[in-house]
């Protein structure tokens, strides 16, 4: 029983933070964003336009952007790489 409950705390205390994103991050940091020209280069391309407004998994990528750190010039080269990569691979795999 002593194992088994130290076993329970071990894996409790190492296990990442789960965090929900709600529809809410993603439409303030959508707003937010929209204030960028790297992004809006992504908004005039029509696929990327459609991917970021149904598809799930880059919706969750754009809700998971930390809004606080959003003035920073080398969060938003981290936001703009990690959302180029979601985008292309989820063009990739809607194409397939």
């Amino acid at each position: 029983m002593k194992k088994l409950f130290l076993n329970m705390i071990s894996i409790i205390s190492f296990a990442p933070f789960i965090t929900q994103v709600t529809q809410a991050d993603v439409t303030n940091n959508l707003r937010k964003l929209k204030d960028y020209s790297w992004f809006n280069a992504y908004l005039q391309n029509e696929i990327y336009r459609n991917l970021i407004i149904h598809n799930v998994r880059v919706r969750n990528v754009i809700g998971e952007f930390n809004e606080k750190r959003f003035n920073h010039g080398s969060y938003q080269k981290k936001m703009d790489k990690k959302l180029n990569t979601v985008l292309l691979n989820e063009e990739i795999r809607t194409n397939v």
